[in-house]
């Protein structure tokens, strides 16, 4: 049975839609009362700081993207200097993230949230809204490479391509984050610092979403 394998990689890329903050606020005491009571003004402090800048800059939320948890536990460090256990202590969290689609905000946002220097934030996390599509025009490229090699194959081996049939085929998909510049957080609180500014503010370079796929196409004579 005359058959062949023929290979492939397809690409697409795309801006992503969506950026997704979280942030933790934790607070210490020797009881968990005490826990909760030191968290608690911090907790209501970064909402109002939350709440003026969707009102400032006019943020919106994605629907449902707005994740909130608490947990409280307790902890009992080992002192190496002395050999022995400290006092017990309770450690309360606080844990809240939720996602925008305005990109040209997403600098805003992280600058006025690292200005809080109670909270923990993490990096932006991106991704894309019809991700489907991306890697639906990925896999098209790849199929037409496909289909483009063999033919070439048939053409020089004096076969008919059309007496063919695909018998099997894998695909496999993988994403990268691309970025826009070579770095994707160019930092103007050295040109501040060097015109004698104050506050560190960053740029963050969003960057592109990327899907490659590798395509293999298993094709045999049509019986």
């Amino acid at each position: 049975m005359n058959t062949t394998t023929i290979a492939a990689r397809g690409d697409a890329e795309d801006d992503y839609d969506i950026a997704t903050f979280s942030i933790t606020i934790s607070a210490q005491g020797d009881t968990a009362a005490m826990a909760k009571q030191y968290l608690n003004p911090k907790v209501a402090k970064f909402i109002e700081t939350l709440t003026s800048l969707t009102k400032n800059e006019s943020l919106f939320f994605l629907p449902n993207s707005i994740k909130v948890s608490s947990s409280l536990h307790k902890e009992q460090p080992f002192n190496h200097k002395n050999g022995a256990y400290d006092d017990v202590r309770f450690i309360a969290d606080y844990s809240h993230s939720f996602s925008i689609n305005e990109m040209d905000k997403v600098s805003k946002v992280y600058d006025v949230l690292t200005s809080l220097d109670y909270i923990s934030v993490a990096a932006p996390a991106y991704s894309l809204r019809n991700k489907e599509e991306l890697e639906k025009k990925a896999l098209e490229k790849a199929f037409k490479k496909v289909q483009s090699r063999f033919a070439d194959e048939c053409k020089v081996l004096g076969l008919d391509a059309a007496h063919f049939v695909i018998s099997s085929w894998e695909a496999t998909y993988s994403d990268s984050h691309r970025n826009k510049s070579v770095d994707n957080l160019i930092g103007s609180a050295y040109a501040a610092s060097a015109r004698g500014g104050s506050a560190p503010a960053f740029e963050l370079v969003v960057g592109l979403a990327t899907v490659e796929v590798n395509l293999e196409v298993r094709y045999q004579v049509n019986a």
